[in-house]
């Protein structure tokens, strides 16, 4: 579906227009060009890494509709993305349900750190309470 809208060119004035960051991205292009992914999943997909297990997940968050997370048990880690923000797509909105799904999947996992986009890395304890107090 994209790629039918990518060929369009108003489309990416379109998606200019509406992303200030996906504008300095794209400025001075004219032609939007969708790549296919090499590797599909649904759900979630375990990748070796060698020393390393990578499981990449899709989660429900306040952010958007196609979150995906990856946790690394041998390092202790998950790496949440964006997923804690609002929807920027709504204006902002926090959908308080779809946070505490978040904070629930994040409690269940057994991880001693977690990453945010825009964020140094945090003790998971630390990002709980502060998810907790944006509720």
């Amino acid at each position: 579906m994209q790629q039918e809208k990518a060929q369009d060119p108003s489309y990416l004035d379109l998606l200019k227009k509406d992303d200030l960051h996906f504008a300095k991205e794209y400025a001075g292009q004219t032609e939007l060009h969708i790549v296919v992914s090499d590797i599909e999943y649904v759900d979630e997909i375990t990748l070796n890494l060698g020393n390393a297990t990578a499981r990449i997940f899709h989660n429900i968050s306040p952010h958007s509709e196609d979150t995906t997370c990856v946790h690394i048990p041998e390092e202790n880690v998950l790496f949440l993305g964006d997923a804690a923000s609002e929807d920027f797509f709504h204006g902002g909105y926090m959908d308080r349900a779809k946070l505490n799904q978040l904070i629930q999947m994040i409690s269940s996992l057994d991880c001693e750190y977690c990453v945010l986009s825009h964020c140094e890395p945090m003790k998971k304890r630390e990002l709980l309470v502060y998810l907790d107090s944006i509720k």
